[in-house]
């Protein structure tokens, strides 16, 4: 394995699983992707705001521009909303203040590094804090091997230099943009001996990547890491067999061997339950590697590319449809529609930058209803309450098989 090979505090997660992925993603040329690169930018401004020392707040800087890698972000006052609660929450913090700290972690990883997005220093305790900017993936900060990373990385680099070693790292995800996914008021606090010994666990992954035999391991962590690997053609190997286990299949040219669901045991079907949304997207990169190579000439054995349903129609010219429209039909030739409650509150609902009107979103919240979310299938592992079984809802004289919505 290569001496230079990147074993970054972001993808931990993935890397302590799956040893053998960084050899793989080495054979990839690096690329950088929009979300990435938004995420840089937002990085950036918030750093502005902290390093002013209070003289801006997130709302001063809607318009500016950021750039990384050829992107270009420019603040809006979603960006300024979704910043200002963590941004308020880290100014209220006793300590002393460190912003986009480049931490090293020579001691466990040589060579490796990453930056801490935000650090505060508070006698003996030393809080970690990470922006995550994503909307995708939920990101939570119980035992999250980059944050200790980062929490090591302070220790070495900043810390242990001045002679400190707090006893606890308070480690924080904030990330504002999706429901499920860390916030600045929740926390998960590590020991100085667990850190320590987490130190030791990025020893033997640092070596296991080294010796360049590790192997690729699909598991859960292939649900909450991103890995280029999946991109490739082939995609991993790992991965791909994983799938097939999961269906349990048997393959040819005549006859796809299902089992049938009737005789599935219940922990085999929710295994597959809890990986349908990864066997989707797993069998549609298939059949878009499979188009990608008809298009190519080297078509799959038993396929043929051929013309799909038409779309929908549209006008080729917008503005010459309207004049004629207009004039046949006059205001017919529109059509309009109310605005949802979503649309209504982001007009109306007063915000902190926002005057909007009290007045009327007042008015309208009386009239505004909501169903109730259809129940969906979790990991056990999901914070939230399952709903009970319709059995519980009936008396033991009481036959819950035979209820209907119509008796």
């Amino acid at each position: 394995m290569a001496a230079h090979a990147r074993i970054g505090p972001s993808s931990l997660k993935r890397t302590i699983n799956c040893r053998g992925s960084i050899r793989e993603l080495e054979k990839l040329t690096r690329t950088s992707n929009d979300a990435a690169d938004e995420g840089s930018c937002l990085h950036t401004f918030c750093e502005e705001v902290l390093n002013s020392e209070g003289l801006l707040e997130p709302f001063d800087l809607i318009g500016k521009t950021y750039e990384h890698n050829g992107y270009n972000l420019t603040i809006t006052l979603d960006h300024a909303e979704h910043a200002i609660n963590g941004i308020d929450w880290i100014r209220q913090q006793p300590g002393e203040l460190l912003v986009e700290q480049r931490v090293s972690l020579e001691p466990w990883m040589p060579d490796q590094f990453g930056t801490c997005d935000v650090a505060i220093l508070d006698d003996d305790l030393c809080i970690i804090f990470d922006w995550k900017w994503g909307s995708g993936v939920p990101v939570k900060v119980e035992d999250n091997p980059q944050l200790k990373a980062y929490a090591l990385g302070f220790l070495h680099t900043v810390l242990r230099p001045r002679g400190q070693e707090p006893s606890t790292f308070r480690l924080i995800i904030e990330q504002p943009r999706n429901a499920k996914g860390g916030r600045y008021y929740e926390h998960w606090d590590i020991s100085l001996e667990d850190l320590l010994e987490f130190g030791e666990l990025l020893k033997e992954v640092y070596a296991d990547v080294m010796s360049g035999t590790a192997p690729c391991v699909a598991g859960e962590w292939c649900k909450e890491t991103f890995c280029d690997v999946m991109k490739t053609e082939q995609g991993c190997p790992a991965y791909n067999r994983m799938m097939i286990d999961l269906l349990g299949p048997e393959f040819d040219d005549d006859d796809l061997d299902l089992e049938d669901p009737d005789l599935i045991t219940p922990e085999r079907r929710g295994r597959i339950v809890k990986w349908a949304a990864e066997i989707r997207a797993w069998l549609a990169k298939l059949h878009e590697d499979s188009i990608d190579a008809a298009y190519a000439g080297r078509t799959d054995p038993g396929l043929k590319l051929v013309p799909g349903q038409k779309g929908d129609r549209y006008f080729t010219d917008e503005e010459e449809a309207e004049l004629i429209l207009g004039a046949a039909l006059g205001a017919q030739a529109f059509t309009f529609k109310l605005k949802s409650p979503a649309q209504a509150e982001k007009d109306l609902k007063p915000g902190r930058k926002k005057v909007g009107n009290k007045t009327a979103w007042s008015a309208l919240t009386e009239l505004i209803g909501q169903d109730e979310g259809k129940p969906v299938l979790v990991a056990d592992s999901d914070p939230r309450p399952a709903l009970k079984p319709l059995r519980d809802y009936f008396d033991d004289d009481d036959d819950a098989s035979t209820f209907s919505l119509d008796d």
